[in-house]
């Protein structure tokens, strides 16, 4: 029977997950398709463990350089889409981190 290796004893503790290496300010990239134009606006989103729950449910406002006018995204699908555009088994819309 195999045992598991005794970490204490060699001097690695165990290292709690919270303290593993992310960085304090975690972006996800993304596009915005603006309506008017359809032209692609590429953006970071902020992702670290603050922002998700403080901007999960709420609405983005970007300014678009393209047509100037302001137009509202929901943080969570342009999260969504941002993380999934990182992944070779999606739809080519999402692969290209596009949300309309």
């Amino acid at each position: 029977m195999l045992a598991a290796p005794n970490t204490k004893a060699a001097g690695k503790e165990p290292v709690p997950l919270v303290r593993v290496g992310f960085p304090k300010e975690t972006i996800v990239q993304t596009t915005f398709i603006c309506p008017q134009t359809s032209a692609a606006l590429s953006f970071d989103l902020p992702a670290d463990e603050a922002a998700l729950p403080a901007l999960w449910s709420k609405p983005l406002k970007i300014n678009c350089p393209v047509c100037q006018t302001i137009h509202t995204v929901d943080y969570r699908n342009a999260y969504i889409t941002g993380v999934m555009s990182q992944f070779a088994c999606i739809p080519a819309d999402v692969k290209e981190a596009r949300v309309h």
